[in-house]
Formats: structure tokens, sequence, C-alpha cells
């Protein structure tokens, strides 16, 4: 036989979904905003560098978010494409 909800438990029920809700939130922004600075990083260094090789582009798109903004920084200072994502610098 099913429990029952009582009145209790719906406001538990509504309160777990809600906190579950903006966490999907939070989390999806956070994977926009992160596909978002891959996609400049991408178009950035296209324009300065030429043509990105199809590999590097891929890389580019499932690096994490701390890594794409550390290339992001050194975009404009980076002499090439190799020492822009080299893994010393």
């Amino acid at each position: 036989m099913a429990k029952q909800l009582v009145p209790g438990d719906m406001m538990e029920m509504r309160s777990m979904l809600a906190n579950l809700g903006e966490t999907w939130k939070r989390r999806w922004r956070a994977e926009g905003v992160a596909e978002g600075e891959a996609s400049a990083l991408i178009r950035l260094a296209e324009k300065r560098f030429g043509p990105l090789p199809a590999d590097l582009r891929a890389r580019i798109l499932a690096a994490d978010a701390a890594t794409v903004e550390a290339w992001l920084d050194r975009l404009m200072d980076a002499p090439s494409l190799e020492a822009l994502f080299s893994a010393t610098n």
C-alpha cells in the first residue's frame, strides 16, 4: 500500500524541489558561461593566428573553465599558438 503524504511532507518535497531547481539553474548557467568563454577564445585565437586545427578546437571546447580563462589571459601576449596552449605556461 502506498504511503500517503501528509501536509508536512508536501512542504518538505516542495522545498527540496525548489533547492534542486536552483542547483540545476546555477550549474546550467556556469556551463553556459564556460561554453561562451571557450567560443570567445576560439574566435579571438583565430582572429590573431588564423584557423585553428580541429584537434585544438576540440581541446578548447573540452577544457575546464579555469583552463580556458588562463588561455584567455595569455592570448594577447602569446607569440604563437604553441606558446598560448603549452602546458608549461
